[in-house]
């Protein structure tokens, strides 16, 4: 006769008592402790009476009526109660394990039953559910392999267990951890999604991963193609989407006791996400904060010399970010931490020592290299993952307090591309220092009062008006000081047609172009205006070459 509290791996069918019932093996489920459980559901479980030190098997919700029937081992859930004291003596005599309340103040200090308290943000349905799982056989033994939080060593722990590969995605399509067991394969898919640490399809346009977002229990998908069929469920915690689990089916017909496992072990997942993602945004906090102690001058020695910058190296300022005008149609915030993640782990491989960090709408990594090229060479590679992200890189910084410089010079740069998408994705600062600067001198002149309806709006009304481009053919013959064969080559027009356009431009506008001032004023207006797709040419809207 089986013992009691042993799991039992059958590989025959199991009949009724008295049938034939062959065991191939049994092992004793590990003990679960009131510990196991305020670590699996912390911050909003702890212990304020009692030992933490004693098992439980089950859990219940204490009723008006008092504590009845036996509550031998169990926990005891006491939403409402006030009078704590009462209630565990109550459940002492009943044999409870503890007692779990919302207020746990003035309680005797007597041992049995273990008095538990809940924050005031858990959830008594999320927190039972919890312990439950966790008093299951499955629960227990997840529990028991997998610190809460470690979604890798979680995802081990699961993937042993179910026999497939497993995998944990959070609603934004990031993978958060995977299992790493040698002995189950992965279809080339489900490879590159971990290698990538995302989905290749953004989860509001998966058909699978809707489907289980909005089943109440775990489904089964067959195999398809090259495709391995797969096990997935929805984690939930408090009525939030936390992410969703996928197993790889090792056999179609390991499918039904997958999802069974899945249902079982869903409320402990739960808590993994909830730690997991806690614990990500302290690291987020602490990214954040180390990068303000490097940008600010007042901070940057000391910041860098605690995060180990050598003293005598160039620290350089790179800046990345998301031109949405030409992204793919995802969610901000699922792009800027796809591209946290990149600049991360590539940062770390190229350099000795960086910092990267989410700062406003882009990403800052602050790296220790005094080859410029390979600087760039690491902002292009970043660049090459995706054709809508933009790298500006700052001057190099020889002490800690020239980071902040760095810093705005990567911004300046960044700014300017996003603006100016011919130029390529990626720039130093250096290199197109000029450039920024007659930007900036264009946003001021455009500001002016003097600006409004200045002889650079004229010709662009008017070419948009006439169909002309006399602003661009004014441009040309100014910047080539005032040649009319140098303005006509570079237009690929004859110089009788630049002649007639400028004609216009004297004649029909007014605009003397013989006066010095008025060229010079001309010259920076065209400029500096804002640019467009071809350059910095300044074209009217509409207009094609050999209009009038």
């Amino acid at each position: 006769m089986q013992a009691p509290g042993a799991i039992c791996r059958i590989d025959s069918q199991v009949t009724d008592e008295g049938g034939d019932f062959y065991m191939v093996g049994t092992r004793r489920s590990p003990e679960v402790t009131l510990k196991d459980a305020i670590a699996t559901c912390e911050p909003h479980l702890a212990l304020v009476a009692g030992s933490d030190d004693v098992s439980y098997s089950g859990v219940g919700f204490h009723e008006s009526g008092g504590v009845d029937g036996d509550w031998s081992g169990r926990i005891v859930l006491c939403p409402g109660i006030t009078d704590g004291e009462e209630l565990r003596l109550a459940a002492a005599r009943s044999g409870a394990a503890a007692i779990v309340l919302r207020e746990a103040a003035e309680l005797r200090a007597s041992s049995t039953p273990a008095v538990l308290r809940l924050s005031s943000h858990g959830d008594w349905a999320e927190i039972a559910a919890a312990l439950r799982a966790i008093a299951d056989p499955a629960g227990q033994s997840y529990v028991a392999a997998a610190p809460v939080g470690d979604l890798f060593a979680a995802a081990n722990a699961l993937a042993a267990r179910a026999g497939g590969a497993v995998g944990f995605v959070d609603p934004t399509g990031r993978v958060l951890g995977y299992s790493t067991l040698s002995d189950q394969p992965l279809d080339p898919e489900r490879k590159r999604i971990t290698l990538s640490l995302r989905e290749d399809r953004d989860p509001s346009e998966d058909v699978q991963q809707i489907a289980v977002v909005n089943a109440s229990r775990a489904l089964i998908f067959p195999p398809e193609g090259e495709s391995f069929g797969r096990v997935a469920r929805a984690v939930r915690g408090g009525g939030e989407l936390l992410g969703t689990v996928w197993v790889v089916l090792p056999s179609e017909a390991a499918g039904p006791r997958i999802a069974e496992l899945l249902d079982t072990v869903e409320p402990v997942l739960a808590q993994h996400f909830r730690r997991a993602r806690n614990e990500a945004e302290k690291i987020d906090d602490r990214r954040r904060d180390v990068m303000a102690g490097l940008l600010d001058p007042s901070t940057a020695a000391v910041t860098s010399a605690r995060q180990g910058y050598p003293p005598r190296v160039d620290i350089v300022v790179e800046r990345f970010a998301i031109d949405f005008a030409t992204a793919p149609d995802e969610s901000r915030s699922r792009a800027l931490r796809r591209l946290l993640n990149v600049v991360l782990s590539s940062a770390s491989t190229w350099f000795a020592h960086s910092r990267t960090s989410i700062v406003d709408d882009g990403v800052t990594s602050v790296v220790a290299e005094s080859d410029a090229a390979r600087i760039r060479a690491h902002a292009e590679f970043v660049a090459s993952a995706d054709p809508s992200v933009r790298a500006g890189l700052g001057g190099a910084a020889t002490t800690p307090a020239g980071i902040a410089r760095s810093a705005r010079e990567a911004e300046l740069a960044l700014g300017y591309l996003l603006t100016a998408p011919a130029d390529g994705a990626v720039a130093r600062f250096d290199d197109i220092r000029d450039r920024v600067a007659l930007a900036q001198v264009g946003t001021f002149l455009a500001d002016l009062p003097l600006a409004v309806a200045d002889h650079a709006e004229r010709l662009s009304d008017f070419d948009l008006r006439h169909a002309t481009e006399l602003t661009l053919t004014t441009f040309e013959y100014l910047q080539a000081g005032q040649s009319i064969a140098a303005a006509s080559a570079k237009l690929h027009l004859h110089q009788n047609t630049v002649r007639n356009r400028l004609t216009r431009v004297r004649e029909e506008l007014g605009i003397d172009l013989d006066d010095p001032d008025t060229r010079l004023w001309l010259w920076l207006r065209l400029a500096t205006r804002e640019r467009v797709s071809e350059g910095s040419r300044p074209r009217a809207l509409h207009a094609q070459d050999g209009r009038p």
